[in-house]
């Protein structure tokens, strides 16, 4: 690439990058090799790629660790089978219940003093359908009802230590 630049003696610094100072480069630069770039100090610096890595590393290692507590939870997850009327208890926190009936509904009763963070799923495996009913002060929060029928599955939550449970999933 030719310059048109006329270089008088003592003014290099004015059409040169120095080794070192302060400088204001404008202008796309194109560099046939990576540059390497020093760990950053401050806020308006560059960054290497092993110093991102070191910082993405942080951020995201406790959602990993996170997620592999919340994989071995559910790999823990318990299996029982219910084919009566039954009340929910701190015991079936986690749980899938299988709920199985071809004769009578299986009611599912919420009592109001269940642990804060409680969850359970919940499959109907046979023809009678599954009600899910809240007792003393238990409000069902059910946007798509509470009555689950043949080979349909859902989920009953606490919604936040309350007295109130979501009754999610393919309920009607």
């Amino acid at each position: 690439m030719k310059s048109n630049i006329k270089i008088k003696k003592g003014q290099i610094e004015d059409y040169a990058v120095q080794k070192t100072g302060d400088q204001t480069i404008d202008g796309q630069k194109n560099f046939t090799t990576s540059p390497r770039v020093p760990h950053a100090a401050d806020l308006g610096s560059a960054v290497n790629l092993e110093q991102t890595r070191e910082e993405i590393s942080l951020k995201f290692l406790p959602l990993n660790q996170t997620m592999e507590a919340f994989k071995i939870e559910i790999d823990l997850n318990k299996q029982i089978a219910k084919t009566a009327n039954f009340t929910l208890s701190d015991s079936h926190h986690k749980v899938t219940i299988f709920c199985n009936s071809s004769t009578s509904t299986i009611n599912i009763t919420v009592p109001d003093n269940l642990r804060p963070d409680f969850v359970c799923f919940v499959f109907n495996q046979n023809t009678a359908v599954v009600n899910v009913i809240g007792s003393g002060l238990t409000t069902i929060v059910a946007p798509d009802g509470a009555i689950l029928e043949h080979r349909k599955r859902g989920m009953i939550e606490q919604i936040m230590g309350s007295k109130s449970f979501l009754v999610t999933g393919e309920f009607s």
